[in-house]
């Protein structure tokens, strides 16, 4: 991503009423901050940050690969409702600065493998004023001719637990 723009997300739709209970993440780099945040009730799917902020955590990760991080407090969300997974990766450089990356599939590994369709994955851009903004991966692999798939995250959910009957 380019200076000022950090982070990446998904957006999903609840099949069914659901508990997030933990995301799956690709780090793509050894000795990697990760840094997570769940919205609900987003107002705007193509902007994953448009909801109600509920969970956030982060960590460091000594090895690169997929990992599953349990979410501290499972986040609910009823059928039909849109929530997102933001993520951010990030990694100091030798010289002392940052440096974000982006896990998307592309087809430099195995392109007939790449998914993507609309309004499912997104990354931060900045413009050249500096103004950070949203931009659809289905878009991004239109507009470069690349095969891109989506961002690599992974929400983990299990049906909601039926309410107590009374009494």
């Amino acid at each position: 991503t380019s200076p000022g723009a950090t982070e990446c997300a998904n957006v999903f739709t609840a099949k069914e009423d659901q508990v997030v209970e933990a995301v799956g993440a690709w780090s793509p780099v050894e000795a990697m901050d990760l840094s997570l945040k769940v919205y609900v009730d987003l107002t705007d799917p193509s902007n994953p940050e448009s909801g109600t902020l509920v969970a956030q955590q982060s960590g460091f990760y000594p090895y690169e690969g997929f990992r599953t991080i349990k979410l501290d407090s499972p986040v609910s969300v009823d059928a039909g409702e849109t929530y997102s997974i933001v993520m951010s990766f990030k990694k100091d450089a030798p010289d002392g600065s940052q440096r974000y990356y982006l896990p998307a599939e592309c087809e430099i590994f195995l392109p007939e493998q790449c998914y993507s369709s609309a309004g499912e994955s997104f990354i931060e851009s900045a413009d050249d004023s500096g103004q950070v903004m949203w931009v659809d991966m289905f878009d991004v692999a239109e507009t470069s001719g690349m095969d891109l798939g989506n961002v690599c995250i992974k929400a983990y959910a299990n049906p909601a637990p039926e309410p107590d009957p009374d009494p």
